[in-house]
């Protein structure tokens, strides 16, 4: 059995990670954290970013340029991708 296995799939990422997922800088994610736009919570001084929060995040900002893809403005994805 490999190791992976055996991990708990994380349900909440730092600051840090989420930058590097989203592919933004920490300060952008800070300054979203602080606006209120991206929940956080503490535990002790670090501060966490649900996944939940992340993927509601996400599918907020999806559903608000859609309209823009659809009036043939180009998409993030190319040839069609999802």
């Amino acid at each position: 059995m490999k190791a992976s296995e055996n991990q708990v799939p994380k349900i909440a990422f730092s600051v840090k990670e989420i930058a590097e997922c989203v592919g933004v800088s920490e300060r952008t994610i800070w300054k979203l954290i602080k606006s209120g736009e991206l929940p956080s919570f503490r535990v002790g001084a670090r501060v966490l970013i649900s996944k939940v929060a992340l993927d509601q995040f996400i599918a907020q900002r999806t559903q608000t340029t859609q309209p823009l893809q659809q009036q043939g403005e180009q998409g993030l994805f190319i040839n069609g991708g999802v």
